[in-house]
């Protein structure tokens, strides 16, 4: 809502009145001060534990709320809240999954997505790239996308090019991901960090979705490939 408020507010007078309200909801209510951000959820736990989806579209919000010159600080924020992905990203490059965003780590890192990272990661950190100039977002989106093609903990490639199949993720095996969650949120709160997973605790998500190529366009279209690359 306040990306598209953002495109529209020069437009429509009611998008002004609106974005402002959200605007003070997103940094009074939602931002921690760890300077990750709380998902928006009517219970404290759900709350505190929000996902890398609820991280990636706050960057974009924040990153496209500063090119607009919308809110006050929003490059600032923005950048402090990449900054804390890039520490929390896996050493393969991997994004993970839940975040403790008052203490400011990861809590569960399965499931990690395909679309995360080659896609929604390079989204938001291209666009925060291209404001700033800071070479450290297009090198973290940059670091995420051999995940996808093997350099992972099953060293499998999930772009199957021959089939033109995109596997979902790499995932806890569902007898696993429920204690798995909830075991990783008592040792994170504990000893702040949560529990190792062995490779045989995970598997490929053998799915897709559709809206994962649409994802790609909006992330990589019109831009110069070579200079994400060279960065």
């Amino acid at each position: 809502m306040v990306i598209g408020l953002a495109h529209a507010v020069h437009s429509h007078t009611a998008a002004e009145s609106l974005l402002g309200r959200l605007t003070v909801h997103l940094q009074g209510d939602r931002r921690a001060s760890s300077g990750l951000y709380f998902h928006d959820a009517t219970t404290r736990i759900r709350r505190r534990l929000p996902n890398f989806a609820t991280e990636i579209y706050t960057l974009l919000a924040l990153t496209t709320l500063a090119r607009k010159d919308l809110l006050p600080g929003a490059q600032d924020s923005a950048e402090e809240l990449a900054g804390c992905l890039v520490r929390l990203q896996l050493p393969d490059g991997g994004w993970p999954w839940i975040f403790d965003a008052g203490r400011g780590i990861v809590v569960e890192r399965y499931e990690i997505y395909t679309v995360h990272q080659d896609a929604m990661a390079p989204m938001a950190l291209l666009d925060l790239w291209e404001l700033t100039g800071d070479k450290r977002w297009a090198r973290a989106a940059v670091h995420g996308l051999a995940w996808s093609r093997g350099r992972n903990e099953l060293h499998t490639d999930l772009i199957d090019l021959e089939k033109q199949f995109a596997h979902r993720s790499i995932r806890r095996r569902p007898a696993y991901q429920r204690v798995a969650l909830a075991a990783n949120a008592f040792t994170s709160g504990l000893i702040g960090r949560p529990l190792r997973a062995g490779a045989a605790a995970v598997e490929v998500n053998e799915t897709s979705r559709p809206y994962h190529l649409g994802w790609i366009l909006e992330a990589w279209a019109g831009r110069d490939v070579g200079a994400v690359l060279s960065a």
